[in-house]
């Protein structure tokens, strides 16, 4: 079994460091690190080529940034209870008014430690790097000195001439952050391989199946769908599209000299209407008996229309046996 090829973002060297101590923990995982925040973090990424990893894991407001760029998933390493519990110790040793400051992600597990505490008084200020800067200028008018935040509150902190502790992540948290990783590439692992039994399981039908979306274009067809005309075959039912529904409906057509036992359904996933159709084919030849004569739009604007039971073989016998009780009335 190939290995599962992660990315670490890491934020800060110690970062770095941790994930080289973990690995050996993880041997299913194969790990590549970049030190690097936000602007030098995304830089990076965007001349990565992205098919060589399944997963990137980074923390913070880094790993907020990453997610909303990258089609890969993203894990963020969280922040436990005791490493805000560390840094809050840390903070109040100090003896100065100090405030939390970063990303939304990494301030979620601070506010609810907080509010169990009954710690009111701090002050808890999410930020982007737009707005960092503004955010610990006014903390500083107000006579807060000391800051306790991600990387970037960390930075900004510093250059402007404020003091900082940096929010870092345990041992811990990254554990549990691999083990995600592993538990997601699993659950991934087997929906691949059920979609890929779907598809050998389809490709053996001889009925023709298929899946269109809402703009009318295949998003799916089995081998049995590949081999028909499938152009012809939309437009042919493109007229019955708005009589569709999630119940399953069927209708028979005529294409050519074949006829076409149909099967439609709909299927709506959130936002997106799909349109299924399962397609069974037999020559025209086949459709044919003494009792039933199927014809085309032609041949019923021709004129040329069988009703069912209009042949002799079935209503002759019938007739007999009315004209005999007939009689004998």
């Amino acid at each position: 079994m190939s290995k599962i090829r992660v990315l670490s973002i890491a934020p800060y060297r110690e970062f770095q460091e941790m994930v080289r101590q973990v690995e050996p923990e993880f041997p299913n995982i194969a790990m590549d690190t970049f030190t690097g925040n936000l602007d030098h973090a995304i830089d990076y990424m965007m001349n990565v080529p992205l098919s060589e990893y399944d997963f990137v894991i980074s923390r913070g407001g880094t790993a907020e940034v990453l997610q909303a760029r990258l089609p890969i998933p993203v894990i963020d390493v969280k922040v436990s209870t005791v490493d805000i519990l560390r840094a809050l110790e840390l903070a109040k040793a100090s003896g100065q008014a100090f405030a939390f400051v970063g990303y939304a992600s990494m301030l979620e597990s601070v506010s609810s430690l907080c509010g169990v505490l009954g710690l009111w008084q701090i002050q808890i200020r999410e930020v982007t790097d737009r707005t960092v800067d503004s955010c610990l200028r006014e903390l500083d008018a107000q006579g807060i000195r000391l800051i306790v935040g991600d990387v970037i509150a960390n930075e900004t902190a510093r250059n402007l001439g404020m003091q900082s502790i940096l929010l870092t992540s345990s041992l811990k948290s990254l554990r549990i952050a691999l083990q995600t990783v592993e538990q997601q590439a699993r659950s991934s692992r087997q929906s691949r391989q059920n979609f890929q039994l779907f598809r050998n399981v389809a490709d053996l039908s001889r009925a023709a199946m298929m899946v269109l979306n809402e703009q009318w274009k295949i998003v799916y067809a089995n081998a049995a769908a590949k081999q028909m005309n499938l152009s012809s075959f939309l437009d042919e039912i493109l007229c019955v599209r708005d009589t569709i529904s999630d119940e399953p409906g069927r209708l028979i057509r005529k294409f050519g000299s074949a006829y076409h036992d149909i099967t439609s359904r709909l299927i709506t996933d959130g936002q997106e209407r799909y349109y299924l159709f399962c397609v069974s084919s037999r020559p025209a030849n086949q459709m044919r008996s003494a009792a039933i004569r199927i014809r085309s739009q032609a041949d019923i604007a021709a004129g040329e229309t069988m009703f069912l039971f209009s042949e002799g073989t079935y209503m002759r016998p019938m007739m007999d046996v009315v004209n005999l009780l007939r009689e004998r009335n």
